[in-house]
Parts: C-alpha cells; sequence; structure tokens
C-alpha cells in the first residue's frame, strides 16, 4: 500500500465526525515531546486548535462523543457518554490489516511505524447505548486482546509526529465515504482470526460424488413455492403503514394516537376484506378497564380477537407458550398478531431479551405470520427535533419496517390533531410516510374513533416542509453573523452554531452545506478551498432568505 496524502487533521475529524447526538462532542488531545496523553487536556472543536494541531506532536481524536452541560469541565467518563462512533485498533501487522480489510472496507488504514498499524471504521450508525458500545468494543477485544481503542480513550490522527516514527503517521487508505455496520464488523473480525488460525491443509480426498451432504435435506431446490407464497402475499393490509407477512414497528410518544389509527386501519381492513377479523389477535397489555371496554366494543362489532393480561386465564408467560407453540406445529399462516404495547413483551433495553424476542418473531412471520408491535419513542429528540425509538437497536435492526409517528401542529387545524408517520425502514411496498387527523378536545371513544382520517399528501408535505425551512431560520442567521464576524471554517461555524443555538453541529453542517448550493434560489453563502483544502465561506451579495 501506498501513502496518501489526501487528507489533513481538520479534514480527517471533519469527515469521521457525524452524525453527533445532541448535546455532546467529540474530544482531541495532543502532545509535544516528551509529554505523556493522560496528562494532556482535552481539547473540544469550539478552540482554534481543531485548525492548528502541532506538526511536531502527537495528535488524538477520541472514538465516542460525550455530553457536554453548561459549566461542565471537559469530561470523558461514562457517566457522561453519548455514542461510540469509530471502532479503531492499533498494533496490527500488513498481514493482519490485509486479511481484516478484505472482510470489511475500512474507513481509514494508517503506518505509524515498520509493520504497525492502526485501522478504523466509522459506524453506520453511532452506537448510542452504552450496553450496544461496550458490546462491540468486547467482542472486538476477545478477537484481538490489547490491540482495540476502548470506548473512553484515543487514536492518532493522520499528521503530527509519532513516537514511534520520526516521520509520522502515513495514511495508507482514505475513504471518507465508507461506513460499516456493527454486525458486519464483528462478523470480519470473527471471520478474520478464523482465517489467519486455519493452518494449510492437506490436498482433499476424492469426494465420493454419489454420497449427499448431509446439509442436502435443508435446501430450498424443488421447495421455493414455500418462499414465494409469503413473498407475493405481501402486500399492505393496514393502509399503506403496514404489509402482510412482515414484522412491523410503530414508535411514538404516549397520547400520540397510534393505538387509536392501528384500530382504525384495522376496522377498514375488515370492512374491506383485506383480512380475516378471526385471524387478527389485538394483545392489549397497556390499558385499564374502561380502556380495554372502549377496545373491547371495538372487537365486538368488527369481529377480531382482543386478548388482555390477566382476563379468561391469559397473561405473558400463556402468550410465549403460545406463541412458541404455533411455530413448532407450523400453525401460524395467516396469524396477526398486534402487540400493545411492546415493552410488556420485552425489556427493548436488553439487548439479550431484545434479540432472543426478534429472533422468535422472525420464525413467526417466515411461517406465514403478521406481527405489528406498537412502541414508545425516546424522550429526548434527535438533533432535528424529531423523535427517535427507545431501547436497543435490535428491534430496528431485525424488524422488516418501522414508522416513527409524531405530531404535526398546524394553526388551522383547530379542533383536530394530525398525526405524521415517517418509514425509517421498510422491505415491500410501504408508504414512505403518510398522516392521518382525529379529533381533538372532550369527545367519546366512539367518536374519536369515527374521527380519524388519512390526510391528503398535499395538505401536510407543504407544512412538514415549512417546518424544516423555520428550524434552519435560527441557523441560518447565526452562520451569517458568524461569517461577518470572520469565522470562516466548515468546522468552527458549525461549533459555533452549536454553541449559540444548542444545535448539534450535525444540524449546523447541514444548514451549512444545503445554503451553500451553487445555484440555489436561497443559496446564502458560497466556498473557496483555502490551505489544506479548507473550505472557507463568504457571503453572497445577493440571496433569497429561507423562510424564518
Amino acid at each position: 500500500m501506498n501513502s496518501i496524502n489526501l487528507c489533513d487533521n481538520q479534514t480527517f475529524i471533519e469527515k469521521t465526525w457525524l452524525p453527533i447526538p445532541r448535546p455532546a462532542t467529540r474530544y482531541l488531545r495532543f502532545t509535544l515531546e516528551g509529554e505523556r496523553l493522560s496528562k494532556a487536556p482535552l481539547v473540544t472543536p469550539e478552540l482554534p486548535h481543531v485548525a492548528n494541531l502541532p506538526d511536531n506532536g502527537d495528535n488524538y481524536l477520541s472514538v465516542s462523543s460525550f455530553v457536554v452541560e453548561p459549566g461542565q469541565r471537559p469530561s470523558i467518563e461514562a457517566n457522561y457518554f453519548a455514542a461510540l462512533h469509530t471502532l479503531v485498533l492499533v498494533r496490527l501487522t500488513s498481514a493482519e490489516v490485509d486479511r481484516l480489510a478484505a472482510l470489511c472496507s475500512p474507513t481509514w488504514v494508517m503506518r505509524l511505524a515498520c509493520d504497525d498499524h492502526q485501522i478504523g471504521f466509522v459506524l453506520t450508525s453511532p452506537l448510542r447505548e452504552v450496553t450496544d458500545a461496550r458490546d462491540l468494543v468486547e467482542r472486538a477485544k476477545g478477537y484481538y486482546p490489547d490491540r482495540v481503542v476502548d470506548l473512553y480513550d484515543f487514536h492518532r490522527l493522520p499528521h503530527g509526529t509519532t513516537t514511534l516514527a520520526s516521520t509520522g503517521p502515513e495514511l495508507l487508505v482514505w475513504q471518507p465515504e465508507t461506513t460499516t455496520s456493527r454486525f458486519t464488523l464483528q462478523d470480519a473480525l470473527r471471520g478474520s482470526v478464523r482465517e489467519a488460525a486455519t493452518p494449510t491443509a492437506p490436498e482433499p480426498a476424492t469426494p465420493d460424488d454419489s454420497r449427499p451432504s448431509a446439509f442436502t435435506k435443508y435446501s430450498l431446490r424443488g421447495h421455493l413455492d414455500e418462499v414465494e407464497r409469503v413473498l407475493t402475499d405481501q402486500r399492505p393490509i393496514l393502509g399503506r403503514i403496514v404489509a402482510r407477512n412482515q414484522a412491523t414497528c410503530l414508535y411514538a410518544a404516549p397520547s400520540t394516537g397510534k393505538t387509536l389509527i392501528t384500530l382504525h386501519l384495522i376496522a377498514e381492513a375488515i370492512v374491506a376484506g383485506v383480512i380475516n377479523p378471526s385471524k387478527l389477535l389485538y394483545v392489549n397489555m397497556d390499558d385499564n378497564p374502561s380502556g380495554l371496554v372502549e377496545k373491547g366494543q371495538l372487537a365486538e362489532e368488527y369481529g377480531f380477537h382482543m386478548l388482555a393480561d390477566g382476563y379468561r386465564g391469559f397473561n405473558l408467560k400463556q402468550f410465549q407458550v403460545t406463541l412458541r407453540s404455533m411455530i413448532e406445529t407450523q400453525t401460524v399462516d395467516g396469524t396477526i398478531l398486534v402487540l400493545d404495547t411492546l415493552k410488556k413483551f420485552v425489556d427493548t433495553m436488553s439487548k439479550q431479551e431484545a434479540r432472543q424476542f426478534t429472533n422468535v418473531v422472525r420464525k413467526f412471520v417466515t411461517l406465514g405470520g403478521t406481527v405489528i408491535a406498537l412502541s414508545h419513542t425516546n424522550k429526548a429528540l434527535d438533533a432535528n427535533g424529531k423523535p427517535v425509538y427507545s431501547g436497543t437497536t435490535d428491534i430496528i435492526d431485525d424488524f422488516d419496517c418501522v414508522f416513527i409517528v409524531s405530531k404535526v401542529d398546524r394553526e388551522n387545524d383547530k379542533g383536530k390533531t394530525v398525526v405524521v408517520f415517517e418509514n425509517k425502514k421498510s422491505r415491500g411496498t410501504v408508504a414512505s410516510a403518510a398522516a392521518f387527523s382525529y379529533a381533538s378536545g372532550k369527545v367519546s371513544y366512539p367518536e374519536l374513533f369515527a374521527s380519524v382520517q388519512e390526510v391528503d399528501p398535499e395538505e401536510w408535505q407543504p407544512y412538514v416542509k415549512s417546518e424544516e425551512q423555520r428550524s434552519d431560520g435560527e441557523l441560518v442567521e447565526v452562520v451569517t453573523e458568524a461569517i461577518n464576524a470572520g469565522i470562516r471554517s466548515k468546522m468552527l461555524l458549525a461549533a459555533e452554531v452549536s454553541r449559540r443555538t444548542g444545535a448539534s453541529r450535525q444540524a449546523a453542517i447541514r444548514v451549512i452545506e444545503k445554503y451553500a448550493e451553487s445555484g440555489s434560489a436561497n443559496q446564502r453563502w458560497t466556498f473557496k478551498r483555502g490551505a489544506r483544502g479548507v473550505h472557507q465561506y463568504e457571503l453572497v451579495t445577493k440571496a433569497t432568505a429561507p423562510a424564518a
């Protein structure tokens, strides 16, 4: 591999920085000759050190981001952990790097000294749960003991003299657009170690072609109709939100209307003859007696089944036993399960429980079942002020379809509530987004149920767009002021916007790039490439301001 000179420290940080959960930061450390890294102060990107890290010292970036609270001193303690962004391995030989890179493409590879390499993988989705992050790091350590950078530690940057070689690090591979999921990474780590441990095999004996393989009994040859039957039946059954023979999860904050709208869609599907009501089981584990009566009356009217904890001998244990029995006896076909709410069926914060639960769900779906799980979003919003799922990522990873449901507040919508379903993952023909409205105020449940209706996209999509523009307005104003004040580089602008508005650096950089698009009606600034390729931003003389 040849050395690459395509990336300075600032560009490297910028490309491996995003997305940062709010309010959090990654930290820098740099040392001069003879100084110890553990004694070096933590430096945040708001400081000019980002662009002026010393060439005659050792420069480092944390693999994780950490929460920063007002008045708080910089800290990389576990209590302030926000997310793991990169997995970095060090002290690898050329052969080890080649084996690992052949199985999983890295974001970068650096040579620090003769046959001493650092390899880095930027995660496609930063791991915000410390249990998930710790699990990945510990698994990596199991394959490469003492050579994995810990959650609370730092890796070297590409420029600066290392203590191992006077020539400094050499960037051998630089693929800033390459990211890796944690599961792909785990498989690659395991595979690279196995490959290294496999001795050269002797010449194999001539096989007996007449003897079938032990795996032949599992072959799908001649049995593809079993797969095709499930595939062709994956048509939408609840509006444009849920497809048959899939596992779908709807995430929403409490009192958003996810149960109401789900029941409305069930009723519509039954009336239209899309689903057989005797095959639909609404498992209500999250209601009081009053709520059970209200929803039970709907079940009676439309003919579907409702099960409730503590009634007629039903409980969570019976649910689990019956579900496994249906799978074992292969009597699943056509059954639709609605689970309300998911946390009553599985501890979504436990990786082990979530993984076991999704394994059972996948078997159920494979045999022709459909699962619709209603779950809660996190109390904290994302960088754009939108809801995010709660719990580990196992549900997201293993379910077929995921929607985030949120309320839309519109001034002209007096007397009704509008909610938007935004698709975050799909396999099949479900909608990318849909919206529904229902009556607000003090009305009976039958009146509330009867008031549900789908909203025409032409009515709500312009509103969502104007909301985005309105949220951009404050950030645009701060970027403009910062450029006028002499702050010109993207990273320093993002840091200043984050400091003054509380927005994440990810949101700030999105706005900086969005309003720099040449020819756009909303262009507010442009940029020129300065020293080392750093973008230097300047205001344009005339522009159309975004909606404020």
